[in-house]
């Protein structure tokens, strides 16, 4: 292109490619008639661009200049709708976007922008554009100065226009516009006010002022109906309106958005200063916009890097979660092994020391039972599902996680539970993580005391409702921090402590739910938080067992224990022959299924989880070839709270062993399996 030899257009050309991710750029210039527009290409240099002339009715350049707003092609060369169109299909463009480039009302050209592949090119990206358009036009204006089809450009403005795209400091540029206006117009004092949406000034800036005219312009600034006389008289002919506190020339952004104006006083200026401080305050406007679209994108990036560290975060959580999983899993099958033979031992021990020492390992057994059962139900994500839930158990169960860890740190642990408290329905995994989460908090809160650590956790019902109130002794938060604690990545916590999103989750939660969270602080007191939960009705559970289940059970029969662990089936095994019952093994699915299918038996005890064929491929097998046998299956497992694992049992109505698991559990539960046979 002829036109891109000067450094003017150079920075055009920089200024576009870093706001649009594009790989092709064509100027639309405006033919002197008024006929139609000039193609040229302007990057990248050295392609083989069209250089042709198209007339205005039927062109996509006079459309937008017409309308004075972008519009973004796709997938050039598949409909042709604009004149332009296959001319630039011939040089590459798939996607092209046509900007119009307006400089003190008059058009200096369309900025083309576009991509050689396909619907790879944003709508956004002509908003940022238009955003900076008379910037652009600016530049364009400049480098096009000593050409004979541009229109001239006033005395003063490329020096100016020079500067401007490669400052990004707002101050400079604005200070930058009063210098050039007193050393190019006369002009001896200048003010520039700055205004935000609601037009309400909020920076200034002075030259050619004393300290006493500074103070008085703040202490008695513009009122409200002079700044919008300002941009009204905008509206009309000029771009300047004058008072009896001097000229004043507003500056406009994009949609004619008021973004402040200059006020202009004393000296002696010349007649034709006026073209030149419009355009120099169009070029300052279109900057101020510029640094604006910059600061978004930079608040948009950071906002991109926090939900991508969250992600990351998320993810690692994931992983925990599932290394958490198999190591509980992995446990419960020794653990259900001690348990047992702890039982075992006490019913046949006569020594009563060795009956202290025995019960204090099922004690401790259960104990860690108890734990594991925690974890499982922690690490696992399962769907929100609401069932009978108390809130009471709940609670204890989120304390066993943390009481290691806050006894450790020296935190009080002050349960104050209402034993009277209604159960409702609700989900278990749900409440629980915004339990841990507040609990979590507010022992973070507390590492930063030195005094007394307490964590009083207090269960109250009334009125309809499940009050929970955690109060700790923490150093409190302020009141600015406390009115945003709810906010999606709002955090007082030191960078890498925390994500944001613990409370602004449990906030969902509880909603969820139709309950309610607020917190309560006094800073260097402590932090309440309390969760709020309506009690839901809840529907009475089976009645126990009948003694004709009871007598079922007590009754010989013919009983398969499946496990490939060695420590259940002769656990198993020992329980079930000493209560009368004849017992075979098998410690792999496919060893079941050839006894299953040559010999009839009462009951198949199986684990879930094996090697080979596990025990749901082991129950569809046989359920295929022997009916009458899919009511005679008990499941062990170690993992009821895995997804697969209820979608299992919902689907077959199968019962269920919960490893570690006790003989009572196992009586029981075998009892209603002959019942119904």
């Amino acid at each position: 292109m002829k036109t891109a030899a000067g450094d003017p257009c150079r920075l055009l050309f920089s200024e576009i490619l870093r706001l649009v991710p594009c790989d092709r750029i064509a100027l639309a210039m405006p033919l002197s008639d008024g006929s139609g527009f000039r193609i040229c290409g302007a990057h990248p240099d050295g392609a083989s661009f069209p250089d042709i002339q198209i007339p205005s009715q039927g062109s996509c350049a006079a459309h937008v200049a017409a309308h004075r707003h972008g519009e973004l092609l796709s997938a050039l060369g598949t409909e042709t709708h604009y004149a332009e169109e296959e001319a630039l299909y011939r040089a590459g463009f798939r996607d092209a976007a046509f900007v119009p480039l307006f400089l003190g009302g008059e058009l200096q050209g369309v900025v083309i922008v576009g991509r050689s592949e396909v619907n790879s090119l944003e709508a956004r990206s002509i908003r940022c554009l238009e955003k900076v358009s008379g910037l652009l036009a600016a530049l364009l204006a400049a480098s096009l100065q000593t050409a004979t089809a541009a229109p001239p450009c006033p005395p003063g403005v490329v020096p100016f226009a020079r500067r401007i795209p490669q400052e990004e400091d707002l101050e400079k540029i604005c200070r930058g516009l009063l210098e050039a206006i007193r050393e190019r117009t006369g002009v001896r004092r200048a003010v520039l006010t700055l205004l935000d949406s609601e037009m309400k000034s909020y920076q200034w800036f002075f030259t050619g002022l004393s300290d006493s005219e500074i103070d008085e312009l703040h202490r008695a600034p513009l009122s409200d109906e002079k700044q919008r006389e300002i941009f009204k008289a905008g509206r009309d002919s000029s771009v300047t309106g004058e008072g009896a506190d001097g000229l004043h020339v507003p500056l406009f952004g994009t949609r004619r958005r008021p973004l402040g104006y200059l006020t202009l006083a004393g000296g002696d200026p010349a007649r034709d200063f006026l073209p030149v401080v419009e355009l120099m305050a169009g070029l300052v406007a279109v900057a101020l916009e510029r640094n604006q679209l910059l600061l978004e994108i930079k608040r948009e990036r950071s906002r991109m890097q926090k939900i991508q560290e969250q992600l990351l975060h998320a993810e690692r959580l994931s992983a925990l979660g599932q290394l958490v999983s198999g190591v509980a899993h992995e446990l419960n099958n020794p653990l259900a092994g001690v348990m047992g033979f702890a039982e075992l031992a006490m019913r046949e021990n006569t020594n009563p020391r060795c009956e202290r020492d025995l019960q204090r390992i099922v004690k401790e057994s259960q104990r860690c039972q108890h734990i594991v059962k925690n974890l499982l139900n922690f690490a696992r994500r399962t769907k929100a599902e609401r069932r009978a839930l108390s809130i009471n158990d709940l609670v204890e169960n989120v304390l066993d996680l943390q009481s290691y860890q806050l006894k450790l740190d020296n935190v009080k642990i002050l349960p104050d539970l209402d034993r009277d408290l209604p159960r409702t329905l609700g989900d278990y995994h749900q409440i629980q993580q915004v339990l841990l989460n507040i609990i979590n908090n507010a022992h973070q809160a507390m590492q930063e005391v030195d005094g007394e650590r307490a964590l009083v956790l207090r269960t109250r019902a009334e009125e309809g409702v499940i009050r929970i109130q955690i109060t700790d002794t923490g150093p409190g938060i302020s009141p600015a921090r406390l009115s945003r604690i709810f906010e999606p990545f709002f955090t007082t916590k030191a960078p890498g402590k925390g994500t944001g999103l613990g409370l602004s989750l449990s906030q969902g939660i509880v909603k969820q739910h139709g309950g309610e969270i607020r917190v309560d602080s006094v800073v260097g007191k402590g932090t309440t938080f309390t969760v709020e939960l309506p009690v839901r009705e809840v529907k009475e559970e089976e009645a126990p067992e009948s003694v004709a289940r009871q007598e079922a059970a007590d009754a010989s029969h013919t009983i398969l224990v499946v496990d490939d662990e060695e420590v259940i089936v002769d656990l198993l095994r020992e329980v079930l022959a000493a209560v009368g019952h004849k017992v075979e093994t098998a410690q792999s699915g496919e060893q079941a299924l050839d006894k299953i299918l040559s010999t009839p038996f009462d009951a198949v005890i199986s684990d879930l989880k094996m090697p080979g064929l596990d025990g749901a491929g082991l129950y569809a097998q046989v359920c295929d070839q022997k009916p009458e046998m899919a009511g005679r299956f008990v499941f062990s497992t170690g993992d009821l709270a895995g997804a697969a694992t209820q979608d299992f049992f919902k689907k077959t109505g199968c019962p269920y062993l919960l490893k570690p698991f006790d003989m009572e559990t196992v009586r029981s539960t075998l009892s209603r399996i002959f019942s119904r046979s």
